[in-house]
């Protein structure tokens, strides 16, 4: 039977990258996508986000990848984490435990003010039961009295990202008319197993096999492979047709049928990325 505990919708998906300049580039000026976190280099990374909506797309591009684990090369691009909005990341934890839920503790990161005082700029926790070394599901929680963003105002995530859906319909949805990311596919080696997990947390979708309804027009299906991983990234656009043409005029059309259509892998170092009906 499922449970009756749902998770809130994904706040960002992270992508691991080699380039995260080349990404950003290609993501907010050419396909004209809003930025919500600007391009940002520090001592550890350099990354960005874009906004397609419903949620953000980070590019990241740590300083140092020992972290990632050795199987499965080449080790990098890959969308290394799905981050799941949350006001109490460690009221979440002691719910989640009390079901049979494995998660790590509640963990905060803060920044220092000018005065020298520490403030809480975020808190996760890594859901273990439905995550991997190259798939870390994780709960997030961005406090607004954080110094580390790059927006002036203190918002939370629901006034955030009204702002973030708002500067997508301004925009269009850029060049491509995206309108939200609609699927996460992710591969993984017991889709039973598996799915025993993700129904603790989000309701399945009727009728789909082994599909889960993560929010706001996003669904997460599963298929076999050898190991989890997120294998594709599916946007939803406005105009099919339009997207497709568009992506053909900019030289980034890849495979594509009549409801799908890649982003040229090439262009994007190997990621699948398609725009679908």
């Amino acid at each position: 039977m499922q449970n009756s505990f749902h998770l809130m919708q994904p706040d960002h998906l992270s992508v691991r990258v080699n380039d995260a300049e080349k990404l950003h580039r290609l993501f907010a000026e050419v396909l004209g996508l809003p930025v919500s976190w600007p391009l940002q280099s520090i001592a550890f990374a350099k990354f960005s986000w874009v906004s397609v909506g419903n949620t953000n797309i980070e590019f990241w591009q740590a300083s140092n990848n020992s972290d990632l684990p050795l199987e499965g090369k080449p080790l990098i691009p890959f969308v290394h984490g799905i981050a799941v909005d949350c006001d109490d990341v460690a009221k979440t934890v002691e719910q989640l435990r009390g079901i049979g839920f494995a998660c790590t503790p509640a963990k905060s990161f803060g920044t220092s003010g000018a005065d020298g005082v520490q403030l809480n700029a975020c808190t996760k926790a890594q859901l273990l039961e439905i995550s991997a070394p190259k798939c870390q599901v994780f709960l997030c929680h961005w406090h607004p009295e954080g110094l580390i963003f790059p927006w002036k105002e203190k918002l939370g995530a629901t006034e955030r990202r009204r702002r973030e859906k708002q500067a997508l319909s301004e925009s269009g949805g850029g060049a491509l008319g995206i309108s939200g990311l609609a699927e996460i596919r992710m591969s993984v080696p017991d889709i039973e197993h598996a799915a025993r997990g993700w129904d603790l947390v989000y309701r399945r979708i009727a009728g789909r096999d082994h599909c889960w309804d993560l929010g706001d027009k996003m669904m997460l299906s599963l298929h076999a492979g050898p190991l989890q991983v997120v294998t594709s990234l599916m946007f939803r656009v406005h105009s099919f047709e339009k997207a497709k043409v568009a992506l053909k005029e900019r030289g980034l059309l890849g495979e594509h049928t009549g409801n799908e259509a890649q982003i040229l892998p090439d262009a994007v170092d190997g990621l699948d990325f398609r725009l679908v009906r």
